[in-house]
């Protein structure tokens, strides 16, 4: 579930808000910073609100050009980018202090050696009008995004929506088919299943389970007992682990509904999931989820459940056959101290731990809920891996953990069609994301 990105970009719903580097998740929940790091993932980095207008245009790119500023040699973001899949190896004076601080060389070195395993060798870089770059391998596409500080030193980087040469529809089906575990796909077209594979199956799924709670937000909204512009303090009770920011808050910070909602679903802010949660009530979510998820797990709560200084809970939680029960055990886990990541981390890099404990939908269920929340603008922040300007709109929440991969979009086509595309891949090993995501991606684009 838990991965880490980095990204400086705009991450509010109601404001831009400059984000430098941060750990977050997702849910992605993976961005494509796979390689080494924590093993839980999430997709993307938010976005900036500005849509992509037509398709990107071709920039040529030497890997050492560069300019002279204040008799300063300051290499052009494109160059930069080009450079660090051309190089033989990665130069530490590539890198701001804030990157470094983070990452190592060596981190780095295996993150880009793992993108370039995955679509070979670079070909070329095409730029985007929101500032983003499409990267062209001889084996697949890169999307990124990069910032460099005044001295041309690397001090955000973002690479997303990492994906091999796109095969056809029914390939791409056979191959996911074939994947060790168990995987599920529905593809909904204007509420008719076109495409499916083991769609009613409960699967875990990550942050995707915030749709949920976005739901219950929204139908409270609807009945008059809660309004997008509320504000809302900020407890310590709420905090979690990253993905997300507001972890990092004073206690007693206000946030409005709306963009606590926002920072839920586009950067897949954990602590924000907690606040709403709180704010719905476990007992206006409850509908909305299958039986064995209830009463909901806070991100909180799934992280001390998942420190093993809590086995004995685990246990317990794991033998509770009534939501009373679980309900119980959980007041319990809420006395429990937040694991450090530096705990926790470790141990998600080999693989699952505690897979049981999770959120578990099907993807008939997730397409579902999609459709109640698609039209929020919230759920337009970050596409996912869908293309902006192949669609006249699109809506996207994923998330994972290792083991666990869930990708979820609505999109609307330039045909008036509107398309659901849900796939989860559950395993006991970590996952080859990237492969998923493209296969994934494959069958979303066959839609377009």
């Amino acid at each position: 579930m838990f991965a880490r990105f980095f990204s400086r970009t705009t991450t509010s719903a109601a404001t831009a808000t400059r984000t430098r580097l941060r750990a977050c998740r997702w849910d992605h929940e993976r961005a494509a910073l796979v390689a080494g790091l924590l093993g839980l993932s999430t997709l993307v980095a938010p976005t900036s609100q500005a849509a992509i207008t037509g398709r990107p245009h071709p920039v040529a790119v030497r890997a050492t050009a560069s300019a002279m500023v204040a008799g300063v040699e300051v290499i052009t973001p494109e160059a930069a980018l080009a450079r660090l899949f051309t190089a033989s190896h990665l130069r530490k004076e590539w890198f701001a202090p804030v990157v470094l601080a983070q990452l190592s060389v060596a981190q780095l070195q295996q993150i880009v050696d793992g993108v370039k395993a995955k679509v070979g060798a670079y070909r070329s870089i095409a730029a985007h009008p929101d500032g983003s770059y499409t990267v062209t391998f001889t084996g697949g596409t890169v999307q990124a995004r990069i910032h460099l500080d005044g001295q041309g030193r690397i001090d955000g980087l973002l690479f997303t929506s990492i994906q091999q040469t796109h095969v056809s529809r029914s390939a791409a089906l056979a191959q996911l088919s074939r994947l060790p575990g168990h995987v599920s796909l529905l593809v909904v077209s204007n509420g008719a299943t076109v495409l499916s594979l083991d769609p009613d199956r409960a699967l875990a799924v990550g942050s995707t389970f915030k749709l949920a709670v976005l739901t219950a937000i929204q139908n409270r909204i609807r009945a008059g007992q809660l309004h997008w512009t509320d504000m809302i303090a900020l407890r310590n009770e709420d905090k979690s682990l990253p993905s997300g920011t507001l972890q990092t808050r004073p206690a007693g910070s206000r946030y409005s509904v709306s963009d606590l909602a926002a920072g839920m679903i586009s950067i897949s802010d954990n602590t924000a999931a907690n606040v709403l949660i709180r704010v719905a009530e476990r007992a206006a979510i409850d509908p909305l989820i299958p039986a064995r998820d209830r009463p909901i797990l806070t991100t909180r709560e799934l992280f001390i459940l998942k420190d093993p200084a809590n086995r004995d809970l685990v246990r317990r939680y794991l033998a509770a056959s009534t939501p009373a029960a679980r309900l119980a055990v959980l007041d319990l886990v809420d006395r429990r101290p937040l694991p450090a990541l530096r705990v926790l981390g470790p141990l998600l890099a080999r693989g699952p731990v505690v897979p049981r404990v999770e959120w578990f939908f099907s993807v008939r269920q997730l397409c579902g809920l999609m459709g109640r929340v698609s039209q929020l603008p919230q759920m337009s922040l970050n596409p996912g891996i869908a293309n902006r300007s192949d669609w006249t709109r699109v809506a996207f929440k994923g998330g994972s953990e290792p083991g666990v991969l869930n990708l979820t979009t609505e999109v609307a086509a330039h045909s008036g069609v509107t398309y659901c595309v849900s796939a989860t891949w559950n395993a006991g090993r970590l996952l080859d994301d990237i492969r998923f995501f493209s296969l994934y991606g494959s069958i979303l684009e066959s839609y377009k």
